[in-house]
């Protein structure tokens, strides 16, 4: 067939079945083939071109991290609908601008480029306008063009319109995050958006030909997502990673222990672990279901699930965020090790001297007024050829910044091989840098060791989060507590996250943030900020 006519037939071909224009438009953009169960659905959902459609029309679900939701419904989609001219105004909003700009970019790079799939099966295309809004004119398309705006959450957009024609299509792809959905009140105000700034009548920003699509990951059972869903006027689901799990549990910690078993070489152990799984996958599999099958198997999915936890497998991938206050950490579960002076003996009885370890400290400092919560500080240990690390000592008190020096001095006393030790810098790091120096100095006359780093660092991430980062490894035995430590962090852990201190728990997150990092070069000064440390570790403020 002459390649005039393919392309003819390609374009014809590719009008009715949106399939057919993602396999020549974008022919590596999905890592698998589609998901009969979830994506076909979506793509079967056709819509009339916006000036012939009258009557909202809305579509939420929610699906599982990395099943390719973006991709098919903020890139395809809107892809197809501006070559085929069936929108004539595209909005694309996300929780953040970088987001949204980061989508719309994405279209605006494969219309842009001559030599692009899209553009050599269904161009010319002349785009202008920036990536965040831009008009794209196509053969197919209308003569004034179509129109994609990027917008976050909360950004304006009653009103705008393109060739005098309102908003044809919405897509809302993750316009909720963490920090979003936690009370009450900020569930309320993206719900309070959504529907007088996108969906309300009369002042929405379409008209009778609107089109409304929703996709994202349900973070709270009461978040305008999940609310959507459950609604009657949107067209949605629900969808799990693993509609059905495997009928015997016992199985999969078999192999659970196996993948978590860093005394291993990690190489070895994953080369095991994939010999045994597909050599009997099918009994391990048994009574299990996969959503994407064509991309993923139980254990690629089991694999996240010991990765990233439960608390975050349930949320991400299952769409179903637990609310508890209680049950993140199991403390009866929690291997406790033994610390001594000399060396660290692991739960299985296994033993290594502290020279093995690198080791690092935080303080979660309170105010010189003595206000807030109590201070606390962590000592961690990190072994250096398995990674394997202990919680070796955690204390709370209550103390002026001079107290909470000392203490610092104390732990690297008890701890010799204490090399940084880390502070949350929360507008008063002057004060405790200072009497840290002036410590240093006055042991330094004494002949005492000093060398001990200091590091402030301010954390812009959410703390629930950080500290729940911390559930796989404590299940997993890749974090151990000493055995020494008290009954009131252990119960911090315990009550996480609705407990009324989560200090101690706060601390040891944090040092085992801070051992996750390269020893500070000896050149920068004895205390740093780290955000004027750049990669290298050289000051960049001289």
């Amino acid at each position: 067939m002459p390649p005039s006519q393919l392309r003819a037939q390609v374009i014809r071909r590719g009008a009715p079945d949106i399939r057919v224009f993602m396999a020549f438009a974008g022919p590596n953009r999905l890592r698998a083939p589609i998901c009969e169960a979830m994506h076909w659905p979506w793509l079967a959902r056709q819509l009339p071109r916006w000036d012939l459609r009258s009557g909202d029309r809305r579509a939420a679900d929610a699906a599982p991290r990395g099943h390719a939701k973006s991709t098919l419904e903020t890139f395809f989609r809107p892809l197809h609908d501006i070559v085929y001219g069936k929108e004539a105004f595209i909005v694309i909003f996300s929780a953040t601008e970088t987001q949204a700009i980061d989508f719309t970019r994405d279209l605006h790079n494969e219309l842009s480029e001559p030599t692009s799939d899209v553009s050599k099966w269904f161009g010319p295309f002349i785009v202008s306008g920036g990536p965040s809004d831009f008009v794209v004119k196509a053969p197919l398309g209308p003569a004034f063009g179509s129109r994609v705006l990027a917008r976050s959450v909360g950004q304006q957009i009653r009103g705008a319109k393109h060739a005098g024609w309102r908003v044809s299509k919405g897509i809302l792809d993750d316009i909720e995050k963490l920090e979003s959905v936690r009370t009450p009140s900020q569930r309320q105000k993206l719900a309070e958006y959504v529907e007088r700034d996108i969906l309300q009548s009369g002042e929405r920003i379409g008209s009778r030909y609107t089109a409304i699509r929703a996709v994202g990951t349900i973070l709270h059972p009461d978040s305008w997502l999940a609310n959507a869903i459950k609604n009657p006027a949107w067209n949605g689901k629900k969808y799990k990673a693993i509609p059905k799990w495997p009928s015997h549990p016992e199985r999969w910690e078999a192999l659970r222990q196996l993948w978590a078993d860093i005394d291993v070489p990690e190489e070895s152990r994953l080369n095991l672990l994939n010999l045994e799984y597909r050599g009997r996958q099918a009994w391990y599999d048994e009574g299990g279901e996969v959503l994407w099958s064509e991309a993923n198997n139980l254990l690629d999915l089991h694999t996240i699930l010991w990765s990233d936890g439960e608390w975050a497998f349930n949320a991400e991938m299952q769409n179903d965020p637990k609310t508890t206050l209680f049950g993140i950490f199991d403390v009866a579960g929690f291997k406790r090790c033994k610390v001594d002076n000399e060396r660290i003996t692991w739960a299985d009885g296994k033993r290594a001297p502290h020279a093995e370890f690198e080791w690092a400290g935080w303080l979660d400092p309170i105010p010189p007024d003595g206000s807030g919560d109590y201070a606390s500080i962590a000592v961690l240990a990190r072994h250096r050829t398995t990674g394997r690390r202990a919680a070796v000592d955690c204390e709370l008190f209550r103390g002026a910044p001079s107290e909470q020096v000392d203490r610092i001095w104390l732990a690297s006393d008890r701890w010799p091989h204490l090399q940084r030790f880390g502070f949350e810098d929360n507008g008063f790091q002057r004060v405790v840098a200072d009497y840290f120096e002036r410590s240093r100095e006055a042991r330094r006359k004494a002949d005492k060791s000093a060398d001990l780093r200091l590091i402030g660092e301010t954390s812009t991430d959410n703390k629930e989060s950080r500290i729940a980062s911390l559930q796989p490894s404590l299940w997993h035995g890749h974090m151990q507590i000493a055995d020494s430590i008290s009954r009131d962090v252990i119960g911090q852990f315990r009550d996480f996250p609705g407990g009324s201190h989560d200090d101690a728990i706060d601390a040891i997150e944090r040092a085992d943030h801070l051992i996750g990092h390269r020893v500070i070069s000896t050149s920068a000064p004895a205390w740093v900020h780290r955000d004027r440390l750049d990669s290298s570790g050289s000051n960049r403020d001289g």
